[in-house]
């Protein structure tokens, strides 16, 4: 260093001295000016510039310092002490380290405890839990620093403040505080840790459950814990005392237990291990570590509850007495009677005369909820359990114990194959004994698989013995049982040969052990019913006696069980009848609640007894049931019993009770939730499940008697009364087609079973197959002539028959399926008069319906049986005139029918019938409610077939009270409801409502009643509330067409006429026209919107219109305006001789209401029908009647056409118009011109539009006469009318076709410029056809102009671009000039519409294409999914010109362009 170095850098220190940091900093930069890395400048500089504040150069200082001398400490004590004054609390704790690594590296230990004293301090000041876990780890052996820290003096506890870094001097005299101290940071660190971050991984989607992410969490923290590190410092230090260590290994046990499951199976084993050292550890120095006890316990591998060892199982209940464990062990040990402690004998028998009160059972229950994770708990409850024959609760406990064995293995990787097996075998023997056979299927897999590792365990081949028995195998079972005996015995005698045992006793006979008695008696069981009798009764008898003689307790049941069983030996063997009945009363003396015995008896007394005595016997089957309801006999005799004395609620509890106690239906389990578990097993009392089946059948609860029909079935599936009784289940719950197959299957059982046939007849009604009804009803009426269930079923066929033929529009099939129902109604009203209601019934049924016929096809026939109709109720006195009075009367109805025979006779008849019907309830009060009902809707149908002279009103206020007493008869019936709310819903609104309500309540799924209710709305303009009820019975049934009127006329009456004439026209499809207000108002919209529609679409609307109305005008033929529409939708498709004589009928009606009312409105409509009807006769050839017709309307119209009404003045030019071309087309030419000529005068100048087609037909009148004169009259007119009127474009559209045709080219000029003066949408709006575009196209061509023509035409596609005839006028255009592939283009055959044009068009492109061989496109179709030939070449499908013309065909079949398309195409 230089001179001027070493003197600056003393300036330097002075200054620093005297606090003068500007001297400082200048003296130290040039000495760095100097000497650029010169240490000392640097750390004088970093001082100075700290001093000054200026902090970030400070730093720089400071860290190049740093890296000139690492080792040196000068600089990071000047940068500590800088981010101690800044407060940069993590940069002073990382330079605080630095410096402890300095001075740990220089050996100074005073300063690296000053430093390690500041960083701990600064760390509980500021830092987190884990800085002051970090920081204390430096005081820790384990610590690189701890070296160099043990050469600190030890502390002066007498001085303290002697030394500086006091507290490091008393950490390193005890480590043990701060090892502790650690530890304890440890685990509050890792808890709130783990704790955090599972509240923060819950609000992630898909985290799963708040265990699966504490699982993962923990395992993640256990990867990186120090804590098995810390616990085993602890564990070593020589400080520790006893309690620590012992809570520390506590901990560490626990830790590793928690780590054993997330680790990889390598180290699974050998952490295992080592757990289960600690726990061997702590179990023999009797540490009170339960979890480390319960680990040696329960990981235990032991095949039998005898290989755990009881004298651990003592000192547990004696270490931990409040354990629920604990307890468990003593309700095992006080049920088994094993020894509970081990002191002296006196000290035992105080202790046992205490524990022997208390029942060990109970204690074992009540202590197992407490141990839901221990599978040694679950071993000894199932071993009790087993002895105790609680199946479920074994079956359940066992189950619960593999799943804790499962869990264990997949946990510890452990495999406990031995408790697995033995666990297994408790729950076969459940599965056995529970509900058998149901759960054999599973028990036999469970006891295969036991037998194939151990061939000899007894319970094991009991079980299998069990099952062999139940699947009726008494030779196999035999053979089991048998190999059990000799197990067992050779047990016996190895115990005999034992030392030990020979000692414990001085009788070497060691007494038989309960299962093999169970053994012998079973195998002895199993000869009897194989036929070997004698040895079967030998071994029985043998069983016998060894029972009785043995010495076991808690055997009752099984020596009951023995002596029943030779009861039934003997009984079976030889009828030796007294001396069974001994057995069964010694059975009985063995154990009085031993259930077999007592229907052993029951049926001794019931069929052996002589004489019988059957209270004797029904009281023992009641016995028997009582004890037990698996005893079918007893059950099924009792319900037989109960039945025949109509006690069926009785026998639907003994059915119940008996299918509980075989296993169909659990406790309080639902008949169709225990069907699902029926279905699994064969049931063994098929008749309970019969008997349940009607009992539900009865109830209307169809679902559970299906069920139960189905499984009877299933155990008798020949028994032609199931199979019929769940026929009628699936017909009654609409499941016709299951019906139909099931009752099918019966009549094959049974083809003599007329109730078979019958209730196939039935359903075949209800799904429209009324000819097979009607046949089989017809065929069981000839052989049970007499009986009236039939003859009513065959009525109701027949009545449903024609319903379903009015439906379907034939009216004709239905007027003879009437006359059958009537002519079913009159036989039964000869036969019985207990069934002389439901002749009335039908009769009145059958009339009703007869009234929409406005004649009949067999009058003379109709005229005899009305009349035999008549003769009965004039002879019928009773009710006659009581509730129709003067209104109908039988004398009227004998003047009508003196008239003729027709519909309104025979609905008059119907009303007297009716009021027979309510007059024979006098006596007895059913059928009230109906014969009111059919009376009001009788009243309320003849209404509109009453003449319109004939005043309606008293006939609707009878038909209102008519039905009010049949509300009043019968308050649940929503179908009267319903009807007095129609009834009155003009008249009083409120009852209407209240009705409509009230039905609703009774009957919410009804959308009649809630379209009832909207209309209601609607008509008092509340429009909310009736689209709610509309959308509701729409929901509730799409295809309701009144719904849809109702929607309609919500639609029109919002403004929306587009979707009001769609829902009317959806209406009138899915009522096939029988809706008819639907048919009248799609119609009416139809023929108003005549001038806005294309004509395919408009022609098939028209055909559907034309079919509703047709059917419309045959029901009701007396309404004069749908005979008038239905005439002008004939007119428009071409069938002008019918709308000729539709029109002719509107006149003679309106004729006969004019007559009536002398409206004026009614004079109007006639006035327009005979002009409607001239048009007719004119389009018809009949010319003078045409002129006559026009001449009526004319006069009609001539005393209003002064009040200068606009329509006047229209009916009567288009009355002079027709009559003009009537005359014209008569010849007449002279006088049509006259008639148009005065009828162009008398239009007023106000109307032009009028004068000027008239003015159009006088001129093409003049034209026709084909004179030069004529002719150029007709050209003055056309230009006349121009002048009138510039936009009549029909008279410019003549004119042009006159220079045309003339070839006046002056003419035609002027007339296209007229043309081409009007605007595009004003042409549009008056020429809405395109006649005008199609003229000038062809005036065009006519020129050889195609360029020219195809460019109008492409001009009006663009005005109109969804108009069909504007594109293909175009397409026909490119056609014509050869342009096949552009005319394509603009018909495309992707969505082609199916009209006859469009469709011979295409086929025309199709064949010009294909003859130019420009045909080379494919369709491909696979799978709905379109795409080119080369994708799928298979798939290929050639375009054939002839498709589309054969199309073009169908659709209009009557054009012979089509048929010629056709003929060039199929030649092609």
């Amino acid at each position: 260093m230089s001179s001027y170095s070493k003197s600056k850098l003393k300036a330097a220190r002075d200054a620093i001295q005297k606090k003068d940091w500007t001297t400082a900093k200048s003296a130290a930069s040039q000495v760095l000016e100097y000497e650029a890395e010169n240490y000392n400048a640097l750390v004088f500089l970093g001082l100075a510039c700290l001093e000054l504040g200026e902090v970030d150069d400070a730093v720089k200082t400071y860290e190049r310092a740093i890296n000139i001398q690492p080792a040196n400490p000068l600089a990071q004590q000047g940068l500590s002490k800088l981010y101690e004054r800044t407060c940069n609390y993590a940069a002073h704790r990382t330079s605080l380290l630095q410096l402890i690594k300095l001075f740990t590296a220089s050996g100074d230990a005073q300063r690296c405890a000053e430093s390690l004293q500041r960083l701990l301090e600064l760390s509980r000041e500021r830092g987190t839990r884990k800085d002051v876990i970090d920081t204390l780890s430096l005081l820790l052996p384990t610590s690189q620093c701890y070296a160099t820290l043990c050469d600190l003096p030890h502390p002066e506890p007498t001085a303290p403040t002697a030394s500086t870094v006091h507290q490091i001097q008393l950490a390193l005299a005890s480590s043990l505080p701060t090892l502790e101290e650690v530890v304890r940071l440890s685990e509050n660190e890792e808890e709130e840790h783990v704790k955090k971050e599972v509240d923060k991984r819950r609000m992630r989607l898909g985290a799963g459950s708040v265990d699966e992410i504490h699982r993962t969490v923990r395992r993640e923290v256990g990867e990186g814990s120090r804590l098995p590190e810390l616990y085993g410092e602890v564990l070593n230090h020589p400080n520790a005392s006893d309690d620590l260590r012992r809570e520390t290994e506590r901990k560490l046990f626990r830790l590793k237990l928690a780590a054993l499951e997330f680790a990889s199976k390598e180290e699974k084993g050998k952490l295992r291990d080592v757990l289960i050292e600690m726990a061997r550890g702590q179990v023999l120095l009797g540490i009170p570590d339960e979890l480390a006890w319960s680990v040696w316990v329960e990981w235990r591998d032991a095949g039998a509850l005898e290989d755990y060892d009881w004298a651990l199982l003592r000192r547990w209940r004696t270490i931990f007495p409040d354990s629920a464990l604990g307890t468990v062990v003593k309700g095992y040990f006080l049920y088994m009677g094993i020894q509970l402690l081990e002191e002296e004998e006196e000290e035992e028998e105080n202790g046992h005369a205490q524990e022997d009160e208390e029942d060990g059972y109970d204690i074992l229950l009540e202590a197992a909820e407490s141990c839901q994770n221990s599978i040694l708990t679950h071993r000894m409850l199932a071993e009790v359990q087993r002895l105790q024959e609680d199946w479920p609760g074994l079956i359940r406990t066992s189950e619960a114990g593999l799943a804790l064995v499962q869990r264990h293995e997949k946990q510890t990787g452990q495999s406990l194959h031995l408790v697995n097996r033995s666990l297994n075998t408790e729950l076969a023997t459940g599965l056995v004994h529970l509900h058998p056979p149901k759960h054999h299927p599973r028990a036999l897999r469970l006891l295969d698989q036991v037998l194939s590792e151990d061939p000899n365990l007894v319970p094991a081949l009991m079980g299998r013995g069990y099952i062999f028995q139940a699947l009726g195998k008494w030779g196999e079972a035999a053979i089991v049982f048998g190999k059990v005996v000799g197990t067992e015995h050779s047990k016996r005698e190895e115990g005999k040969k034992a030392p030990e045992k020979v000692e414990e006793s001085e009788d070497a006979d060691q007494p038989i052990e309960v299962v093999e008695l169970e053994a012998r008696e079973e195998r002895a069981w199993c000869w009897v019913r194989n036929g070997l009798d004698e040895k079967g009764e030998s071994g029985l008898r043998d069983s016998v006696s060894l029972w009785d003689i043995s010495p076991h307790t808690g055997i009752q049941r099984q020596r009951a069980r023995a002596w029943w069983r030779l009861g039934r030996c003997l009984w079976e063997v030889g009828g030796r009848y007294e001396e069974a009945y001994k057995a069964f009363i010694t059975s009985l003396k063995r154990l009085t609640s031993f259930a077999p015995a007592f229907t052993s008896l029951g049926i001794y007394y019931s069929d052996v007894a002589q004489p019988p005595d059957p209270q004797r016997a029904s009281k023992c089957f009641q016995k028997a049931f009582e004890l037990d309801a698996r005893e079918g006999d007893a059950a099924r005799r009792l319900a037989e019993g109960f039945a025949e004395e109509g006690e069926w609620d009785l026998t639907e509890v003994v059915a119940r009770r008996t299918i509980e106690g075989e296993g169909g239906l659990e406790q309080g389990e639902s008949l169709v939730q225990g069907a699902v578990a029926a279905r699994r097993h064969l049931p063994q009392n098929a008749w309970a499940w019969k008997a349940l089946g009607a009992v539900e059948l009865q109830r209307r609860s169809f679902a559970p008697a299906i069920q139960a029909f189905q499984i009877a079935l299933r155990a008798e599936p020949d028994d032609a009364g199931s199979w019929l009784r769940l026929g009628e289940a699936y017909a009654r719950s609409g499941r016709q087609v299951a019906a139909i197959k099931a009752l099918n299957r019966a009549q094959q059982l049974d083809s003599d079973n007329w109730v078979c046939a019958f209730l196939l007849a039935e359903v075949e009604c209800e799904i429209g197959r009324f000819d097979a009804a009607i046949a089989v009803f017809e065929d069981i009426s000839q052989k049970r002539p007499d009986d009236a269930g039939v003859l009513s079923a065959l009525g109701s066929a027949y009545l449903a028959y024609g319903r379903a033929q009015v439906i379907g529009g034939y009216l004709g099939r239905s007027e003879g399926s009437f006359w059958q129902a009537l002519e079913v109604a009159r036989r039964l009203l000869a036969g019985e008069s207990n069934f002389r209601r439901l002749g009335w019934k039908t009769l009145c049924d059958a009339l009703f319906e007869l009234g929409i016929c406005t004649s009949f096809e067999h009058t003379e026939e109709a005229y005899h049986v009305l009349r035999e109709i008549e003769s009965m109720l004039l002879g019928n006195e009773v009710g006659k005139g009581a509730i129709l009075g003067s209104l109908l009367t039988t004398a009227s109805v004998t003047k009508t029918l003196g008239e003729g025979t027709d519909g309104l006779v025979a609905l008059k008849l119907s009303l007297l019938g009716c009021e027979h019907r309510v007059a024979l309830t006098k006596f007895d009060n059913t059928g009230l409610s109906s014969a009111w009902f059919d009376l009001a809707t009788g009243l309320h149908k003849l209404v509109s077939l009453l003449p319109i002279t004939d005043n309606a009103e008293p006939y609707l206020k009878e038909s209102l009270r008519c039905c009010k007493e049949a509300v009043k008869a019968d308050p649940k019936d929503p179908q009267y409801w319903n009807a007095l709310g129609v009834m009155s819903f003009e008249k009083n609104a409120r009852l209407a409502q209240y009705a409509f309500l009230s039905a609703i309540q009774i009957d919410n799924k009804d959308p009649l009643i809630w379209t009832n209710l909207g209309l209601l709305y609607l008509f008092h303009q509340d429009t909310e509330l009736a689209n709610q009820a509309f959308l509701r019975a729409q929901t509730l049934d799409p295809d309701e067409p009144l719904a849809w009127v109702g929607q309609a006329l919500l639609a029109a009456q919002n403004g929306d006429e587009a979707d009001a004439s769609a829902l009317f026209e959806h209406a009138v499809v899915i009522s096939s026209g029988s809706m008819l207000e639907a048919s009248h108002m799609f119609a009416t919209r139809l023929f108003n919107a005549r001038e806005t529609e294309q004509s395919q679409l408009r022609t098939d609307r028209l055909f559907l219109a034309f079919s509703a109305l047709d059917r419309y005008c045959r029901e009701q033929p007396t309404s004069s305006t749908v005979l008038h529409l239905h005439g002008l939708i004939c007119e428009q498709l071409g069938q002008t001789d019918l709308a000729e004589g539709r029109v002719r009928d509107a006149i003679v009606l309106l004729e006969k209401e004019y007559e009536t009312s002398e409206d004026k409105a009614i004079e109007r409509r006639y006035a327009v029908a005979h002009s409607n009807l001239g048009r007719l006769l004119v389009v018809n050839g009949k010319y003078e009647e045409a002129i006559q017709a026009f001449g009526t309307a004319v006069n009609l119209l001539q005393g209003e056409a002064e009040d200068g009404d606009e329509e006047v003045s229209i009916l009567q030019a288009q009355a002079a118009l027709s009559t003009g071309l009537a005359h014209f087309l008569a010849s007449d030419l002279e006088q049509a011109l006259t008639v148009l000529e005065a009828a162009q005068e008398q239009v007023p100048e106000v109307y032009p539009e009028i004068k000027g087609h008239i003015s159009l037909t006088l001129a093409k009148m003049l034209w026709a006469l084909g004179s030069e004169e004529a002719r150029e009259s007709a050209k003055s007119l056309l230009l006349e009318c121009i002048s009138a009127d510039p936009h009549n474009l029909a008279a410019i559209t003549a004119l042009a076709s006159i220079g045309s045709l003339t070839g006046d080219t002056d003419l035609l000029t002027a007339a296209l410029a007229e043309i081409d003066i009007l605007p595009r949408a004003e042409r549009a709006a008056v020429d809405p056809s395109g006649e005008v575009d199609f003229l000038l196209s062809r005036h065009h061509l006519a020129n050889g102009d195609i360029d020219l023509a195809v460019a109008v035409a492409e001009e009006a596609l663009s005005a109109q671009p969804y108009s069909l005839g504007a594109r293909q006028n175009v397409a026909r255009l490119f056609l014509m000039s050869g342009n096949s592939l552009t005319a394509r283009d603009i018909l495309q055959r992707e969505g082609l519409p199916e009209d006859a044009v469009s469709r011979r068009l295409s086929a025309l492109i199709d064949l010009a294409l294909k003859e130019r061989g420009e045909l080379d496109l494919e369709e491909v179709e696979v799978n709905g999914n379109e795409g080119t030939a080369e994708d799928v070449p298979e798939a290929r499908k050639k375009i054939d010109p002839s498709d589309d013309a054969q199309r073009a065909v169908l659709a209009a079949p009557w054009d012979t362009s089509n048929w010629g398309t056709a003929v060039l195409c199929s030649k092609a």
